[in-house]
């Protein structure tokens, strides 16, 4: 706990899901009690929906969001080939 192991595949994968121009949002959904998810999730950019799913609320990161903060995937959403 507390490496950055959670954060880091946050990244990896949704640097991989927007390589695809036609993917436009990745979302996420943590259970309620897991706050420990939910801080991965908003510190990688995602914002909740306001809405909850099977397993608690949910988050959304939308790819324009992504590319306006960082000018395009910026470092942080970088993934090794």
């Amino acid at each position: 706990q507390g490496q950055g192991y959670a954060t880091e595949a946050v990244q990896a994968v949704t640097a991989w899901a927007f390589r695809d121009p036609r993917v436009t949002a990745v979302e996420a959904e943590t259970t309620a009690e897991n706050i420990a998810s939910q801080r991965v999730l908003e510190k990688c950019g995602f914002q909740p929906t306001g809405t909850s799913g099977h397993e608690g609320p949910r988050y959304t990161l939308v790819s324009s969001q992504v590319r306006a903060r960082t000018g395009r995937f910026g470092s942080k959403f970088k993934v090794q080939s």
